[in-house]
């Protein structure tokens, strides 16, 4: 059994340099590296007012909110949500979410391939690559 406690996971602190409401903390918890042979995870914590960044994943993506109040956006849409909220992202469908409430928010998104690859409409800071790949992607198949 492979475990992760996503309160106390190490996590990137990530931004984009030309838009100052894009900052967060993330982690791929799980995924084709690191324990997950046929999903992967990862963690999201933003804080009030705060967003992750509009980007595209190329598996679907399931958003659970954990914590916070949290406006989603996906494609067009936008819906506000609270925790329990439950929201599926197409494969690449431009997506982002924000922070619109008073206390810190966390997002868990699960995806059903252990190999992700986000791109991000900015460079995320302080890597400095626009396309993070998360698992072997050269072992992703058009299922994925």
């Amino acid at each position: 059994m492979h475990t992760i406690d996503v309160v106390t996971a190490d996590k990137l602190e990530g931004w984009f340099e030309h838009d100052d409401s894009v900052h967060f903390h993330g982690s791929f918890v799980l995924h084709g590296d690191n324990g997950a042979n046929d999903s992967a995870a990862v963690v999201i914590e933003l804080e009030p007012g705060k967003a992750l960044g509009e980007h595209t994943d190329s598996p679907e993506e399931i958003l659970i909110v954990m914590e916070g109040d949290v406006e989603f956006q996906i494609g067009d849409e936008r819906q506000r949500a609270t925790p329990g909220t439950v929201a599926v992202v197409p494969s690449m469908e431009p997506h982002n979410m924000r922070n619109v409430g008073t206390t810190p928010a966390r997002i868990v998104g699960f995806f059903p391939s252990p190999h992700v690859v986000s791109t991000f409409v900015e460079p995320i800071q302080p890597l400095n690559i626009q396309v993070l790949v998360h698992g072997d992607a050269s072992q992703a198949s058009a299922a994925d």
